[in-house]
C-alpha cells in the first residue's frame, strides 16, 4: 500500500489529541492570533505595533523582513512579573484555545521509502513555570512554582512516524529543547509507550513548560540540581487530565511545509505559511538570573513545610539559622541559571530537519562494583575513579561485548574485563597496569581468509601511551605492541581503524605546539611520525592545554570522526564537545560543535562534566556524555558535522563518570557508574540495553 491522497487529509488521520494540565493558565493558540497582538522589533529601525505588520505583506500591513535579528514581543510584558499589572498582558499570555492550530511539516525518513515523518507543531503565547521539586528520603516530596523559565512564545512538536500500511512506527515528543522517541504503544495508561485513540496519538502537556509526555502524572524530572544527604532537589514537570484539543477537528491543521513533493502534491499556501521563512525569535530574550538567595528562598519554603525538617530545625536552632545551614550544606555552590531566549522559529530548530533514529531505552540493570574498588566523579588522572570502554565481539551482537574498566587509582592500577553482558558473571583482572586508565577498545580484521578479529586497547603509564593486542576475539592474553612514538601526549588516546590503518589520536602539550590534538598511525607494522591536527580545525584550540582523552569512530564511507571535550581555562571542566573529521588521516575538517547545551545550565555550571563516549554502526555515529546536571545524554550524527539534540537516556540515575557505549544494527549498550539515590544506596554499574 502506497501513500496517497492529499497531505493535509493524510495528516488529519494521525493528528494528535493534546491534553492540558487542569491548572494550565497558558493555552495553545495560532501564529495569526499572536501576530495580531504583538509588537515586531526588526533589530534596527522603529518598532511596529500590533496590526500594522505581517510576514506576508497582507493588505494594510507592512511586510517585515525574515532575517535573524527580528523578534516579537507582547506589549507591556517584561517576561518576568508573575502577575503583570492590568489585564491586557495576561490576556495575550493566556492564548486562545478556540484559535489553536497545529502546523504540519511532512518529511522523509532517511533510508526508508516505506516510512514518512509527520510533524505537528503547537504554538503558545507564553511559557510558564515548572515546579521546583524536593524529595526526601524521610517522607513524601513537596513542590513549588519555579518562575525561572518564563518566556514569551513557545513551540512544541509531536512527530508521528508512519509506514505505507497506515501504521504508527514511533512517536517523538518535544521535551525542553529536544525530543524523546517512544517506540511502542502503551499497554496500560501508566505504561511507558505512547497512547492512541484510533490512529490519533494522545499527548499530555506539562503545566507551564508545555513539554509533552505520553501519560498523565509526574514528576518528570528535568534535571537534579542537588542529590545529597538523602535529598533530591530539582526541576520537574507534571501532567494531568485537563482540557483536550483534538487537532483532527475542522480547521485545526495548517500545512506549513511539504518535503515530500513526490509523494503528496499539495503545498502550503504562500500567504498562510509566510511565517515559515522567519529566522528570528517569537519572543524577546530575558536576562533574569536566579541567585543563590533566590534558590535558597525557594528551598526554604519547601523545607519549612516538611514535618521532619520543620520539627528538627525548630529543636536545633532558630529556624532561619538552621535552615541556612542546611541549605548551605545542600547547595554550597548554587548554579546561576541562564537567561531564556525567545523561541526560534521551527524551521531553524534542529528538530525540524535532523535525522534522529528512534531508540527505546528501558530501565537499567544494576551490578555492584568489583570488590575492593570505588568510584569518584571525574574523568582524568587521579581525579578519575573510573574509566571504561567496550567493544562488540562478534558480528552484530552486543551481547558479546567486552567491558574494560579501571578502578580507583589509589586502590588498584589493574585493568579489569567483563564479558557476556547477558549473564554478567565473568569479571577478571588482566595483567595490564595503567596509571591513567584505559580507553580506545576496538576490533579490527586479522585476516581476510580466517575471518578472525583482533582486539586493541590503549593504556597510559605516566606520559607513555601503550597499545595492547589480543590475537583473537576470545583471547584472555594481552601483549604489548611496539612502543608508540607519542612524545607529547598529555592524555589517553582514541583508536580508529580505516583503510587498513590504525589511528591513535590524543591531546598533546600545547606549550610545544599550539595544536591541541596530535596523532600517529600504524600501517604495515610501522608507526608514522607524530603529526598534529591544525589548531584552526580545533575549537578553542589555543586554550585546550589539558583535558580528557578524545574518542574516535569510523563510518562505512571511510570517514573517521574524532570527538573531544573543549576545556575552558580550567582543564578539568570541559564546557562543550567538538568534532573533526578526515577520510585519509592527513586532511582534517572542523571544528564542528556538538549541541550539548541544556536547559538550566548557567554560566557557573559546565555543559559537560565527562569525557565523551563515541560509537558507530557504520552508518550512524552515537555520542554519549554527562551534562552539567549529571544526566546521561546521547546525540546522533550521520557525518560528524550535524548532530541531533541530545536526548536524556531513560532513568539516568545520576551517572558519575565517563560512560561507555557499544552499538550494532540491533541495538545499543550503554554502561556507566551511577550514584543510585542521593548517595544512600551506594555506587553501582548500570547497563542500559536499547533496541533500535
Amino acid at each position: 500500500m502506497a501513500f496517497s491522497g492529499k497531505l493535509i487529509d493524510f495528516a488529519q488521520r494521525f493528528a494528535p489529541i493534546l491534553v492540558l494540565h487542569p491548572a494550565e493558565p497558558y493555552l495553545p493558540t495560532s501564529v495569526d492570533w499572536y501576530i495580531q497582538r504583538t509588537n515586531y522589533f526588526p533589530g534596527s529601525g522603529a518598532m511596529l505595533q500590533p496590526g500594522t505588520w505581517s510576514f506576508s505583506g497582507a493588505s494594510g500591513t507592512q511586510k517585515v523582513p525574515a532575517g535573524p535579528d527580528g523578534y516579537l514581543s507582547i506589549p507591556g510584558d517584561d517576561s518576568v512579573t508573575v502577575f503583570p499589572p492590568g489585564n491586557d498582558v495576561f490576556a495575550v499570555r493566556q492564548g486562545s484555545i478556540a484559535d489553536a492550530k497545529a502546523y504540519v511539516h511532512a518529511r522523509p525518513v532517511p533510508g526508508r521509502s516505506d516510512q514518512i515523518d509527520l510533524q505537528y507543531w503547537f504554538f503558545y503565547a507564553f511559557n510558564g513555570p515548572e515546579y521546583l521539586y524536593v524529595a526526601s528520603f524521610y517522607h513524601s516530596p513537596a513542590t513549588a512554582d519555579f518562575n525561572q523559565s518564563f518566556h514569551q512564545g513557545d513551540w512544541e512538536f509531536v512527530t508521528v512516524r508512519v509506514d505505507n500500511n497506515d501504521n504508527i512506527v514511533a512517536v517523538r515528543l518535544s521535551q525542553h529543547s529536544g525530543g524523546v522517541w517512544y517506540m511502542q504503544p502503551a499497554t496500560t495508561k501508566s505504561g511507558g509507550g505512547y497512547q492512541t485513540k484510533g490512529k490519533q496519538v494522545v499527548v499530555y502537556a506539562a503545566r507551564g513548560s508545555h513539554a509533552l509526555y505520553p501519560a498523565p502524572g509526574g514528576p518528570h524530572m528535568i534535571g537534579s540540581l542537588i542529590n545529597k544527604l538523602g535529598y533530591t532537589i530539582g526541576l520537574a514537570d507534571f501532567t494531568g487530565n485537563g482540557t483536550q484539543v483534538d487537532y483532527s477537528g475542522k480547521g485545526r491543521l495548517v500545512l506549513a511545509d511539504n518535503d515530500l513533493p513526490g509523494v503528496f502534491a499539495d503545498q502550503p499556501d504562500a500567504a498562510t505559511a509566510a511565517w515559515v521563512a522567519f529566522q528570528g525569535h517569537w519572543g524577546p530574550n530575558m536576562t533574569r538570573h536566579i541567585s543563590y538567595d533566590d534558590l535558597a528562598a525557594y528551598i526554604q519554603t519547601l523545607l519549612t513545610g516538611m514535618p521532619v525538617e520543620s520539627t528538627l530545625l525548630t529543636y536545633l536552632a532558630p529556624g532561619t539559622v538552621a535552615l541556612a545551614a542546611l541549605i548551605a550544606a545542600l547547595i554550597p555552590l548554587a548554579p546561576e541559571l541562564p537567561y531564556q531566549d525567545g523561541p526560534a522559529n521551527p524551521p531553524i530548530q534542529r528538530a525540524w530537519s535532523e535525522a534522529v533514529e528512534p531508540i527505546s531505552w528501558p530501565k537499567p540493570q544494576l551490578l555492584p562494583l568489583y570488590p575492593g574498588t570505588t568510584v569518584l566523579p571525574g574523568y582524568r588522572g587521579p581525579q578519575d575513579g573510573y574509566q571504561g570502554s567496550a567493544v562488540a565481539l562478534g558480528p552484530a551482537d552486543i551481547r558479546n561485548a567486552e567491558f574494560y574498566f579501571w578502578p580507583n587509582l589509589l586502590l588498584d592500577q589493574q585493568v579489569y574485563w567483563h564479558t557476556d553482558t547477558t549473564r554478567r558473571s565473568l569479571i577478571q583482572k588482566t595483567k595490564i597496569a595503567s596509571t591513567n586508565g584505559v580507553t580506545g577498545i576496538i576490533t579490527v580484521p586479522s585476516g581476510q581468509s580466517t575471518g578472525l578479529i583482533q582486539c586493541f586497547l590503549l593504556t597510559m603509564n605516566g606520559a607513555q601511551l601503550m597499545l595492547w593486542n589480543a590475537g583473537d576475539a576470545t583471547s584472555q592474553t594481552w601483549q604489548a605492541v611496539t612502543s608508540m612514538p607519542a612524545t607529547q601526549a598529555t592524555s589517553l588516546g582514541a583508536l580508529a581503524w580505516s583503510n587498513n590503518t590504525l589511528l591513535c589520536a590524543y591531546r598533546q602539550n600545547v606549550a610545544a605546539n599550539p595544536a591541541p590534538l596530535a596523532y600517529i598511525t600504524l600501517g604495515n607494522s610501522t608507526w608514522s611520525t607524530e603529526q598534529t591536527i591544525d589548531a584552526t580545525k580545533c575549537w578553542r584550540g589555543d586554550k585546550a592545554t589539558l583535558g580528557p582523552a578524545p574518542v574516535a569512530a569510523t563510518l562505512a564511507s571511510g570517514m573517521t570522526v574524532i570527538v573531544y571535550a573543549t576545556p575552558s581555562n580550567d582543564p578539568m571542566n570541559p564546557v562543550g564537545l567538538a568534532a573533526v573529521t578526515t577520510t585519509d588521516f592527513a586532511n582534517w575538517a572542523g571544528p564542528y560543535a556538538l549541541p550539548v547545551d541544556v536547559d538550566y545550565v548557567g554560566d557557573n555550571t559546565p555543559s559537560v562534566v565527562s569525557a565523551p563516549a563515541l560509537a558507530s554502526d557504520g552508518t550512524s555515529l552515537f555520542c554519549a556524555f554527562i551534562d552539567g546536571l549529571h544526566q546521561l545524554r546521547l546525540t546522533q550524527s550521520l557525518d560528524g558535522e550535524q548532530w541531533s539534540d541530545p536526548v536524556i537516556v531513560a532513568q539516568s540515575l545520576n551517572p558519575l563518570a565517563t560512560p561507555t557505549l557499544v552499538v550494532d544494527q540491533q541495538g545499543l549498550l550503554m554502561i556507566a557508574t551511577i550514584d543510585s539515590v542521593g548517595g544512600l544506596t551506594g555506587t553501582k554499574i548500570a547497563y542500559w540495553g536499547a533496541t533500535r
